[in-house]
């Protein structure tokens, strides 16, 4: 057994001699769901730790279309789910059944008229790119707002804010690069909602996100974050095996208009890459020390082209 389902240090085995007795006498107090809630920044701790899984709770943003993949040579059925705790957003992958039986099309009829809060049961926390990513395998369950306190208490709190779930990779993108401010995209409640859109926005660059990774290993052909593999390193989307120290730099900035104030809205925007190199103006992730990142001060005002996405 790799993954436990609960945090116990006892399991429960059914043998060949184990007698199973239904009773007729529940106690209406008696949970219809068992669930061990943690919170987003618990689940963060979490990545890649084969021991346990994670029930978690929000609120229902954004819902993909089932898709399928190859994993280990079997073509797979997944969708993709978002959901927030109205601080920040979590992407879920729901695979199998949990994928095919999710009622898309029902939950977002439904969400015209009320906030989804979904309570998932059994991920596991992966990491792509230093984003937290939550996978539902087959043995995960989903639940769409269960009648518990923590629903309730959620359903209450979004009420004031919109609240209808959106389709993922909808054909509303634009694809022209759009002039905004930074006022703006703080106005956004759900960036899924733009996903895909380009933007062209005048910053002053605040200060750097503390405790944030700054770097990443990334694939030489396609720069995404490749897996350990024996002694080496293989590329989950294009296979290559040749990997190099990639930027991963998240700043926090304002308006340039807002600079004189004392708690001006502010956005984060995160350079990857070889955007990296050019904030730096250096061309090597490793150069640097691992608790510093020098920025040349002529790069502190800028104007730069940010994807909400990320």
């Amino acid at each position: 057994m790799t993954y436990r389902a609960v945090d116990h240090m006892f399991l429960i085995r059914f043998t060949n001699y184990t007698e199973v007795h239904k009773t007729s006498t529940i106690s209406p107090m008696f949970p219809k769901i068992a669930y061990s809630l943690v919170s987003f920044d618990i689940l963060k701790t979490r990545i890649d730790n084969i021991n346990d899984m994670s029930d978690i709770i929000g609120r229902l943003t954004t819902v993909g279309h089932t898709t399928t993949a190859y994993v280990k040579g079997v073509q797979k059925p997944n969708r993709k789910l978002y959901l927030t705790d109205g601080r920040e957003s979590i992407e879920a992958m729901l695979w199998g059944r949990q994928a095919t039986d999710f009622p898309a099309e029902q939950i977002i009829e439904e969400s015209k008229r009320t906030p989804i809060i979904i309570l998932l049961l059994g991920v596991t926390c992966k990491s792509r790119e230093g984003q937290l990513k939550l996978q539902g395998s087959t043995t995960c369950q989903w639940h769409i707002n269960p009648i518990i306190p923590e629903a309730i208490a959620l359903q209450n709190r979004f009420k004031a804010f919109p609240y209808e779930v959106s389709w993922l990779n909808t054909p509303n993108a634009s694809t022209q690069t759009i002039s905004t401010s930074i006022n703006d995209l703080g106005d956004v409640i759900n960036p899924h909602k733009i996903y895909g859109n380009t933007y062209q926005v005048d910053v002053v660059i605040k200060t750097l996100k503390p405790n944030q990774p700054w770097w990443y290993l990334g694939c030489t052909s396609c720069h995404k974050r490749v897996l350990q593999e024996g002694d080496g390193y293989r590329c989950p989307k294009c296979a290559a095996t040749t990997a190099k120290p990639m930027y991963r730099i998240t700043l926090v900035a304002i308006d340039p208009a807002n600079f004189n104030e004392e708690d001006p809205k502010s956005i984060e925007i995160v350079f990857f890459g070889t955007t990296g190199e050019e904030l730096t103006g250096t061309t090597s992730a490793h150069t640097h020390s691992p608790t510093s990142i020098d920025i040349p001060q002529e790069q502190h005002k800028k104007e730069t082209e940010s994807l909400l996405s990320r």
